[in-house]
């Protein structure tokens, strides 16, 4: 809920405060947290809308391949272990990249 409420803050200004940073870095890994601004800062966010409406994303990484990603799931391995498994972490650096890029509308809608 505090996730969401934050990313629906972050949608209605359409930028990414201080105290949002703050709020983020409390609720996610700093490293997740900085390697997902960089995604974003890199444009390796691209987010697919069916004529139907429904949607996905894809982000560049470390492979050839691009993540599916969707607000709660990643295809890559550390959302996987980490998030799922170990429940180490909220989310990958891919699916925060996605709800970051979304909000502030710097998702390349294709």
């Amino acid at each position: 809920v505090v996730v969401n409420q934050l990313f629906l803050d972050i949608a209605r200004r359409k930028e990414l405060s201080d105290h949002d940073l703050s709020r983020l870095c409390a609720l996610f890994k700093t490293t997740t947290l900085f390697s997902a601004l960089a995604l974003v800062e890199k444009a390796m966010v691209k987010k697919y809308v069916s004529p139907n409406g429904r949607s996905l994303f894809l982000v560049e990484g470390s492979r050839p391949q691009p993540y599916v990603c969707f607000p709660r799931f990643c295809s890559c391995p550390y959302f996987a272990m980490t998030v799922i498994t170990k429940s180490e972490d909220l989310a990958c650096k891919h699916v925060l990249a996605c709800r970051i890029a979304e909000s502030i509308g710097r998702a390349q809608v294709v």
